[in-house]
């Protein structure tokens, strides 16, 4: 008979020890969220880290082919209008809080329509932790129609080893932006996608960074004055050179998701 003194693990080891692996590093954001779709309908992560005032972006992985484009948006104009930004120094030193922020409890507007109801999330999972100098923050973003209440007991632990994780290799990672206010990310993109794909031609960056930057072919053609079907001609001829099927295989490699 198990004495009732013993409480039941809720994660096996295995399931997120993946997550401090070293070698991980390049397919870190994208582990992270397939492990959390298996407890929550998550659908999107960003994670950051705050030293001396300035936000410096640690990991992004999205289904969504825009994701880069919302967190440039997001860290240019709308980061002070973020509950879990405005209410940091409210949390106590060698603290933290899980909190859910619904989409519709936003009062900005802009901020509201840009980063959530323009790509169907109708909330985020707040994962916060304030260090002596530091603050961490990892957030999961949820579409579709879900508890505003009551987290799972196996997803509140995986946010605790997850940002865990995250601080691990918070030095080990190098953050997808060095020095954001002084990159525009159409030339972080393209700087980053010359450096670590150099197979591609000038005009296949151009296509990817503007794919990743969240525009349809038919506006990359103008914005290069090529037809729509060389755009696509040279977006597929990108895929192929790497064996990727979507801009999203460049990203995770360019942001170290």
């Amino acid at each position: 008979m198990i004495s009732k003194k013993i409480k039941n693990l809720i994660l096996p080891p295995s399931s997120c020890g993946v997550l401090f692996q070293r070698e991980l590093n390049t397919h870190f954001g994208e582990t992270l969220l397939t492990l959390a779709k298996q407890f929550e309908n998550v659908e999107e992560i960003f994670g950051f880290i705050i030293s001396d005032g300035k936000i410096n972006p640690l990991v992004l992985s999205s289904i969504r082919d825009d994701s880069f484009q919302r967190v440039s948006i997001y860290l240019d104009k709308y980061s002070e209008h973020d509950q879990a930004i405005t209410d940091i120094f409210l949390v106590r030193n060698n603290s933290g809080y899980i909190k859910i922020v619904p989409s519709q409890s936003i009062l900005d507007k802009e901020y509201r329509l840009s980063c959530f109801d323009s790509c169907g999330f109708t909330d985020k999972i707040t994962c916060l932790w304030r260090g002596d100098e530091t603050f961490l923050v990892l957030n999961f973003y949820r579409s579709g129609i879900n508890s505003l209440y009551n987290l799972k007991d196996e997803f509140i632990t995986f946010c605790q080893i997850s940002l865990s994780a995250l601080w691990f290799k918070s030095n080990t990672l190098d953050s997808f932006v060095d020095n954001f206010d002084n990159n525009s990310p159409c030339n972080l993109i393209k700087k980053r996608l010359k450096d670590k794909f150099p197979k591609l031609s000038q005009r296949e960056r151009e296509v990817i960074t503007l794919t990743l930057l969240g525009d349809k072919a038919d506006k990359i053609s103008l914005k290069l004055n090529i037809s729509r079907s060389t755009v696509l001609t040279y977006r597929n001829r990108a895929y192929q050179r790497y064996n990727f099927t979507t801009a999203n295989d460049f990203l995770r490699f360019i942001i170290y998701s």
